[in-house]
């Protein structure tokens, strides 16, 4: 039977995830702050991996990814 587990560490480089399998680590991530560290147990407890990349939306970001240039650029939007 395979178990899995996902392990929190906390100090002072932020918070630091790491994936284990049966007792052995699989999988560690880079340290992240408080706000990514959310991200990442919301998205590991709803059954996703970690994000990959966590980036800040400016203007010109949410301007460029509205839903509105989806729709124009023939992107489906679920």
């Amino acid at each position: 039977m395979k178990q899995e587990k996902w392990v929190i560490e906390v100090d002072n480089d932020g918070f630091l995830f790491s994936r284990e399998v049966n007792g052995c680590i699989k999988e560690t991530y880079a340290p992240v702050n408080r706000e990514k560290a959310t991200v990442f147990a919301v998205a590991i407890i709803q059954g996703f991996e970690p994000p990959r990349l966590l980036t800040p939306m400016s203007s010109t970001n949410r301007d460029s990814q509205s839903l509105q240039g989806h729709l124009n650029s023939g992107i489906p939007v679920d």
